[in-house]
């Protein structure tokens, strides 16, 4: 009994100590990424990335964009939209191609990716997504186009047909990624883990190393060092750590539910060894869209608009003229 008397007054001891302890840790944890500094977004208008850049503000924010035009136009303009982590430098084998035939060529950055904006408070939902593109295509004064997505912009470009029909020609769906969920860990809700993101991630993830190796990874092959130059540079441009906070905790998925509303033609290719997006979403996509051909290429990977650009060139030509000859069918 007087044994276990005098282990009670410990055992509390130890309790109220650890209980600090914890307490304490807890106090570091939430605090020690605000004593680390941050980049604040600045207007991406002064970076002049390209010599053809251009920004033009929709609802508050600023894209950036390229315009290449053809010596005579001749057939309606052709509009890319990136993947994540690309930018209007992912389509860069295409431009000369496509203006060669008649097609005016629109390269657009979402907001977050390559020289948009990075204002915090941003909701990167699909619908907003839309919302931006249009605007830019209203400043343009394009009424019709072709769109072109990667990946993500799969997702985006759909949206943008479920939101105005009437705009579209056609859809292609370059690895498009139409049935995935959104990327961002509800855990990021937690504004001292937003922080650390900020303060740390720079330090951790945008590093030659890692960047590098999610492009092998995509590639499906090593990237010479103009390429990661180019990726890296998209990354480094301040506030983008924090953007991409908003960017995981309101990206929305688009609803792939409402694809057989769609009746755009639609073309997909997809890379065999593609390791990303599967080319099993590309056969699933092939059965809900109601007008669509799907072109899968030997060993190529996500990337295959600049892996096997005169390849996807080929490819993306013989299905505009098709539906050319198709429109002036009797």
């Amino acid at each position: 009994m007087k044994q276990n008397e005098r282990k009670g007054p410990v055992w509390n001891t130890w309790l109220k100590w650890t209980g600090l302890a914890l307490l304490g840790l807890f106090l570091v944890v939430v605090t020690l990424p605000y004593l680390f500094p941050v980049d604040a977004a600045e207007d991406v208008r002064t970076l002049e990335p390209f010599d053809d850049s251009e920004f033009h503000e929709v609802d508050g924010v600023w894209l950036h964009y390229r315009i290449s035009e053809p010596e005579e136009r001749l057939r309606d303009p052709v509009v890319f939209i990136h993947g994540l982590g690309g930018s209007t430098y992912s389509w860069r084998h295409q431009v000369e191609t496509l203006t060669d035939a008649g097609f005016p060529v629109i390269r657009v950055d979402l907001p977050v990716f390559g020289f948009s904006d990075r204002e915090r408070g941003l909701e990167h939902s699909m619908e907003n997504r839309s919302t931006w593109l249009w605007g830019l295509m209203d400043e343009l004064a394009v009424e019709r186009a072709h769109l072109a997505g990667h990946s993500m912009g799969g997702g985006v470009m759909t949206q943008m047909v479920y939101d105005q029909p009437g705009r579209v020609a056609s859809l292609t769906y370059v690895a498009g990624a139409v049935y995935n969920d959104p990327p961002g860990p509800r855990s990021l809700s937690f504004p001292p883990l937003q922080r650390a993101v900020e303060a740390f991630g720079p330090r951790i993830a945008v590093t030659e190393e890692r960047i590098g190796g999610l492009l092998d990874s995509a590639y499906g092959q090593p990237v010479s060092q103009e390429v990661l130059d180019a990726y890296m540079d998209t990354f480094e441009v301040p506030g983008t750590a924090g953007a991409w906070v908003d960017l995981l905790t309101t990206s929305g998925a688009v609803d792939h539910e409402r694809l057989d509303e769609i009746e755009a033609p639609a073309l997909l290719v997809w890379g065999e060894g593609d390791s990303w997006v599967s080319p099993d979403e590309g056969e699933r996509l092939l059965q809900d869209l109601n007008d669509a051909n799907m072109v899968m290429i030997d060993g190529s990977g996500h990337m295959p608009m600049e892996t096997d650009a005169e390849w996807f060139n080929e490819v993306l030509l013989k299905f505009y003229d098709r539906l050319e000859e198709e429109a002036e069918t009797p």
